[in-house]
């Protein structure tokens, strides 16, 4: 019973994680920003074959234990590149501002942790 209930949880973060991605790759910036950056959408992540994800160090987020990568959310996000047929590549932020940003100028396609929720990204993320 236990299998078939982490099973269930495995899908169910996966299923919201990818349409974390897809909402990530669907923020569009207001016509009076003169922005010149540029969110990826899905067909331009499997086009350059690259999930390029952000997290921070954490205790479940993402760590370093013997010179391997691990963390619950970076493991969810792994797998997600997996199921989409593309690499993964992880990036390091050191807020979470600096994760939103890097998800909102296009340098990175997907927020991996427990983001809380802040009135100023409502709108956008």
């Amino acid at each position: 019973m236990k299998k078939s209930h982490k099973l269930l949880n495995f899908i169910l973060l996966l299923s919201v994680m990818a349409e974390t991605l897809i909402l990530a790759s669907c923020i569009r910036h207001s016509d009076s920003e003169e922005s010149t950056t540029h969110v990826r959408d899905l067909k331009e992540i499997l086009d350059d074959d690259t999930l390029r994800v952000v997290t921070m160090y954490g205790p479940t987020s993402y760590f370093l234990y013997k010179d391997n990568e691990a963390g619950y959310e970076y493991e969810m996000s792994k797998a997600l590149a997996k199921v989409m047929g593309v690499n993964h590549k992880i990036m390091v932020a050191g807020s979470e501002s600096e994760m939103y940003r890097m998800v909102s100028d296009g340098d990175a396609d997907l927020i991996a942790y427990k983001m809380p929720y802040m009135a100023k990204y409502k709108d956008s993320l």
